[in-house]
């Protein structure tokens, strides 16, 4: 237990940001990662690299007990609301001290990159919230059970279709 103990600790702020992009609220993160430490801490014996995946990482296995639970709340309770980008802790404002034009402009780009995000298909959006949370390419190939080359290609197809997405908003 002392690996598992040694890679949540490593690992757990990023698992939390993955949760709460997913989820939208910090208290559902919060509850998600414990559901999550405990499925791993009751499966760790089971932990083995996938014989498809030799190159699978406790990290990966540990995103992929995070997406799988994740997906089994939206089915078991209800949809996962949006994201609010105004809750404390989303937006990282580069000046330590903003006025409040930059707080807002920054808070209307977020809302913007938020809505451009969720019209992309949904493996697609899966990729681009893992790169965020720190994840490799073949840690994400791992968590969603897809090859390296799969991940790179719909990577690449996610980012020009972001350009797109994004060209066209501020066109309007």
């Amino acid at each position: 237990m002392d690996l598992l103990e040694e890679v949540f600790a490593r690992h757990r702020q990023d698992l939390f940001h993955f949760c709460y992009r997913r989820l939208g609220s910090i208290e559902a993160a919060q509850d998600a990662c414990g559901r999550i430490v405990l499925k791993a801490i009751n499966n760790i014996d089971s932990f083995e690299p996938h014989p498809d995946r030799p190159g699978e990482t406790m990290r990966a296995w540990l995103f992929r007990i995070a997406r799988n639970d994740l997906i089994d709340s939206r089915r078991a309770w209800r949809p996962i609301r949006s994201l609010d980008v105004s809750e404390p802790g989303f937006v990282e404002p580069t000046d330590p001290r903003p006025g409040p034009e930059t707080t807002a402009l920054q808070r209307e780009a977020a809302h913007e990159l938020q809505a451009v995000l969720q019209q992309l298909p949904e493996t697609q959006r899966n990729i681009i919230e893992l790169r965020l949370a720190g994840l490799r390419g073949d840690e994400i190939a791992s968590t969603l059970g897809l090859t390296l080359s799969a991940v790179k290609s719909a990577q690449y197809r996610a980012y020009a279709r972001l350009r797109d997405l994004l060209s066209n908003h501020e066109s309007r």
